[in-house]
């Protein structure tokens, strides 16, 4: 059909919409010829388990020098699961020395 008419616009429209539905027919039986598969196959690899690390302070004794009494503390690194279990203890290198007045 040429583009001859009185107006262009309603020719334009109706091949538009002509070409739209015949879209959406095509869409319609086309969901019904395939479907996706159900089940698919993961690519992705299995989670690292995530750990959480905190700082104590371990009490390791006490002693008494010139009328103090001095408490002695190293920090240690505890490292836990994600369910709340210790999974691994270490020592690091940071002591605490706490002094207090006894007198003589």
């Amino acid at each position: 059909m040429p583009w001859s008419g009185k107006n262009p616009w309603k020719n334009a429209f109706l091949y538009t919409a002509a070409a739209v539905n015949l879209m959406l027919a095509a869409l319609l039986l086309v969901r019904h010829a395939w479907a996706p598969p159900v089940e698919v196959p993961s690519m992705a690899k299995p989670e690292a388990p995530s750990y959480r690390s905190e700082y104590l302070e371990q009490y390791e004794g006490s002693s008494v020098h010139d009328g103090w009494r001095v408490d002695h503390y190293r920090q240690i690194e505890v490292i836990t699961d994600e369910e709340g279990r210790v999974v691994k203890e270490r020592p690091t290198q940071d002591v605490t020395h706490i002094r207090y007045w006894i007198g003589k």
